[in-house]
């Protein structure tokens, strides 16, 4: 009985790739698309609707960080497009990401600005990644020079003829520094 072959591909083929994302974000806006009202009024409600507390808890959070008074009447006005003369203030975002704990109307914002938005644990991960990467093209900078040194020392006894002499080996410290060493001293 034949094994059925699995397809691991978990769906990654519907996901955009970060290039072609970048690609996206390069591009100049037509005109009226960051006309963003209607965008910020649905984000908003959509980040108030999946926050961990109540809206007036919201409310009440941004105050304290704002230390001004925040109505749970000027969240629902500013979500609302019926009420076409409130919106939401740009400068009372961060508190509204902190107090709903949610930064889907950040990203929105910043995305229109053709940027993207990286938190400060995804900075962390970055340069986790960008470490680990100095350190691939270290040991492989390491594994071409060795070679380079094998390659030199057949061309060398190659010219000698033949005759090995005893030449000093080479060992590697901790640090990964050659030290030459004598064997049998």
């Amino acid at each position: 009985m034949a094994k059925k072959q699995q397809n691991f591909s978990m769906g990654m083929e519907k996901q955009p790739s970060l290039f072609s994302i970048l690609e996206e974000e390069s591009a100049a806006p037509a005109p009226a698309s960051l006309n963003i009202g209607v965008q910020v009024r649905e984000k908003l409600s959509a980040v108030l609707k999946a926050a961990p507390c109540k809206r007036w808890e919201v409310a009440g959070r941004m105050g304290e960080y704002l230390g001004i008074e925040i109505t749970e009447s000027q969240l629902n006005a500013w979500c609302a497009e019926s009420k076409d003369g409130y919106r939401f203030p740009l400068e009372y975002l961060p508190a509204l990401c902190y107090a709903a704990s949610d930064y889907g109307l950040a990203d929105m914002v910043v995305k229109s600005c053709g940027c993207q938005l990286i938190k400060s644990e995804e900075v962390i991960l970055l340069e986790l990644a960008r470490i680990d990467d100095e350190a691939r093209q270290r040991e492989e900078e390491a594994r071409r020079r060795d070679e380079r040194k094998g390659h030199l020392l057949r061309y060398l006894e190659q010219l000698r003829g033949g005759r090995t002499e005893r030449q000093p080996s080479v060992e590697r410290s901790a640090l990964g520094h050659p030290w030459p060493t004598k064997k049998g001293g």
